[in-house]
């Protein structure tokens, strides 16, 4: 049926081969039509074949870009990564210099406290004795 079909049917500029009386003009059309016809396959294989083409490249740059984002969104978790690490380690010294520093602010405060305080004691006790010897000249 495809056969018969495909011979009543010409391919070449919607004429239908039945309606045509002449036999010249019928060679002319059957003719061109198998002219036409490899023309025509080679043609829609082409375009056929460029936009697989384009779909293929298409994907290859869809691929590109996909990969390219989830590079960069690694290299951003691996950065904030690093700097959460710095930033608990930063403050982790901070910390520790400031424990030192007030651990040997008290030291040193012990120290200066002891020292004044044996130093008011000597001051007293110098009082209480020009006190005495007072007293006792006076007495």
């Amino acid at each position: 049926r495809k056969l018969a079909l495909s011979r009543n049917t010409s391919s070449y500029s919607g004429i239908v081969e039945s309606q045509i009386v002449d036999p010249i003009h019928l060679a002319g059309v059957r003719l061109l039509s198998k002219s036409a016809v490899p023309i025509q396959t080679e043609i829609r294989r082409y375009l056929a074949q460029k936009e697989a083409v384009d779909r293929m490249i298409g994907l290859i740059e869809i691929q590109c870009y996909f990969r390219r984002w989830k590079s960069e969104a690694f290299k951003w978790a691996n950065v904030h990564a690093a700097i959460t690490i710095q930033t608990a380690f930063r403050g982790w010294m901070v910390r520790d210099v400031l424990e030192d520093e007030h651990y040997c602010a008290g030291i040193i405060q012990i120290y200066a406290r002891s020292l004044l305080a044996k130093k008011h004691v000597q001051e007293i006790r110098s009082a209480i004795k020009v006190q005495a010897r007072w007293r006792s000249y006076a007495a």
